[in-house]
């Protein structure tokens, strides 16, 4: 996804790109916001639900590439958030 143009690329697609952010975290559970761009203006949004402690992913997006894309914006935040607490100690 992204914004070129390439003949690679389907000329009608759903989105042109798609954000994240943490939404918020209560008991452990975690909220992660998904925003589709199309024509640089926001399109779908919605958001996805996991539990820190079970591992699980409690509400999940129903396309498996939203999905994936999720989990992998979501473990490099906590990894990020982990290496920053390690520099700090």
């Amino acid at each position: 996804m992204g914004y070129a143009r390439c003949g690679r690329l389907p000329q009608e697609r759903e989105a042109d790109a798609v954000r994240f952010g943490l939404a918020g975290e209560q008991n452990g559970r975690v909220r992660v916001r998904y925003v589709f761009e199309i024509a640089h203006r926001p399109g779908e949004s919605g958001v996805l639900e996991f539990d820190r402690a079970t591992g699980q992913w409690l509400a999940r997006a129903a396309d498996e590439r939203l999905q994936r894309m999720a989990e992998c914006f979501l473990q490099a935040k906590t990894e990020r958030r982990a290496a920053a607490g390690a520099q700090q100690s």
